[in-house]
């Protein structure tokens, strides 16, 4: 990635992740989002998808941050997010999608966990341990 963007003098920029475990049927988290470097702040939309079930499992508007640190593998980024149904149901305030990567290395690829709702008032579905591969960067 371009060190302007690693620095913080970019100011913003757009990215795409997906972040999977890689078991068969198991949900997928796609990720569209846009990151504010001066602020450390991220916003976008996320779809949870599973090729077992519904195809669309959730979609939520996403909002968090994220920090820096660096290490033997150089900077790395851990974002967290927290994602809200673009439409509420019941006056339920809750995310339906929780979010943690931790990227090694630049923002290129690491590892996340992500927690989401099937339905606005369901219980939580947990996944740990997931590859997270960016898509597209511009």
């Amino acid at each position: 990635m371009d060190t302007k963007v690693e620095t913080g003098e970019t100011g913003l920029f757009l990215v795409n992740y997906r972040v999977s475990n890689g078991m068969a049927g198991a949900p997928v988290l796609t990720l569209a989002l846009t990151v504010s470097t001066p602020n450390r702040m991220v916003s976008g939309i996320a779809h949870v998808t599973q090729a077992l079930q519904h195809p669309n499992v959730a979609t939520a508007q996403v909002t968090g941050s994220y920090h820096e640190y660096s290490d033997v593998n150089g900077p790395n980024y851990v974002i967290s997010l927290d994602g809200y149904a673009p439409v509420v149901v019941n006056n339920d305030a809750r995310p339906i999608l929780e979010a943690e990567l931790v990227l090694v290395g630049g923002w290129e690829s690491g590892t996340g966990s992500f927690s989401f709702r099937r339905a606005p008032q369901g219980p939580m579905t947990h996944i740990t341990d997931a590859a997270v591969e960016m898509t597209s960067k511009a």
